[in-house]
């Protein structure tokens, strides 16, 4: 296979589709604020900003194929989980947990499984250079982003590193505060973008997954 990914994709490959599920079982996941249904016509969010990416080489996509593997989530339809809560906490612990994978296979945490804030920084510095405004924007991101993510983790979780809310906050803010030489200027952009404000959980893909 010739074809290579972004840094960012690594990430979000392995629980995009979780993500939306997870929402749908959320107490916070009200109508309003569920994800879109197979079938639903919706803009995402890769086709409102558009975020210049870093290549990584194929490799990263064994990576993301490995923690899948250890990590597999059953995707299933927005709805009422169909055997429990035992159905809701397994699809976190996967979801969690596959993110948190993904991360220690990119060497973005310690020994300890801990998040490793200056290697997290330096991915995400050259992913966006060459882009003034995608930089200023990351700093302010990242800087939110670890102050904040660590209230969010289930410290009963087996998967407590982080990885999962980091990366959604940082997803998140990164589409909130695209800059407007980024941003497609649509009305479904910006209902979108209504949405990711009032919904905090809704999962936001910043770039177009690739095949695999």
């Amino acid at each position: 296979m010739t074809e290579k990914i972004t840094v960012m994709m690594q990430w979000q490959l392995v629980f995009t589709a979780a993500a939306a599920a997870a929402l749908a079982f959320s107490v916070q996941a009200e109508d309003e604020c569920r994800p879109p249904r197979p079938g639903d016509k919706h803009v995402h969010a890769w086709e409102c900003c558009s975020v210049p990416g870093a290549m990584l080489p194929e490799k990263a996509i064994e990576e993301m194929k490995k923690c899948t593997e250890k990590f597999p989530v059953a995707f299933r339809p927005p709805g009422p989980p169909s055997g429990g809560p035992g159905d809701v906490t397994d699809l976190k612990k996967a979801h969690t947990c596959a993110a948190e994978c993904v991360f220690n296979e990119s060497k973005l945490l310690t020994s300890d499984k801990k998040l490793d804030k200056a290697a997290i920084t330096k991915l995400f510095s050259s992913i966006v250079t060459g882009n003034k405004d995608m930089d200023a924007l990351m700093t302010t991101v990242l800087d939110k982003c670890f102050a904040s993510y660590a209230a969010d983790v289930d410290q009963s979780s087996e998967c407590k590193s982080g990885a999962k809310e980091l990366e959604h906050c940082v997803m998140r803010e990164g589409f909130l505060g695209c800059p407007k030489s980024l941003w497609t200027a649509s009305s479904d952009c910006e209902e979108l973008k209504t949405k990711v404000t009032k919904c905090p959980k809704f999962p936001v893909m910043m770039l177009q997954p690739p095949r695999m």
